[in-house]
């Protein structure tokens, strides 16, 4: 994927190109990561900027991984990178979902994914290794939300719009 950048924002010039892909140093896909490279020169050289990493530690026996990484420069200039994750999330059936990442350095290091939609309904925050829970189960609007020990209830299952 190649993006030029439309404006200049945080570290970033318009004109600048991003190239990204997938990289792997492991067949078993368990070291995955989108890699990052900008050029300033309208792509006649390249350096490389950053990586977004999100290793599974796992092997990956249905052979899917990371890719189709996307950018997006947003109104507030944050930089967005958006993956095709088709990595088993504990299911042999899980199907692809998107991943967000967001940058405010111009790409230079990345947020780690928001939430990791699950095949029971749950999300997962990868780096706290919890689920989004509503207490007590509760649905009303306003509903103050919490971080919590993942347990499958139905206080924990979402519906994602496709």
């Amino acid at each position: 994927m190649i993006y030029e950048i439309p404006r200049t924002a945080n570290g970033l010039n318009a004109g600048d190109l991003l190239a990204a892909g997938t990289a792997w140093d492991e067949g078993n896909f368990t070291a995955q990561k989108i890699e990052v490279f900008k050029s300033t020169d309208h792509g006649a050289s390249w350096r490389y900027l950053s990586n977004r990493t999100e290793t599974s530690g796992q092997p990956n026996t249905i052979g899917q991984g990371i890719w189709e990484p996307w950018f997006l420069l947003a109104p507030n200039n944050t930089l967005a990178c958006f993956i095709s994750d088709e990595r088993p999330a504990g299911s042999p059936t899980n199907n692809q979902i998107i991943g967000h990442y967001t940058s405010t350095n111009g790409g230079a290091s990345w947020s780690g994914k928001q939430w990791r939609a699950q095949a029971n309904g749950s999300l997962l925050n990868p780096q706290s290794g919890r689920c989004l829970d509503s207490p007590g189960g509760a649905t009303a609007d306003g509903t103050d939300l919490q971080i919590y020990d993942c347990n499958g209830q139905d206080p924990q299952r979402w519906k994602v719009p496709a």
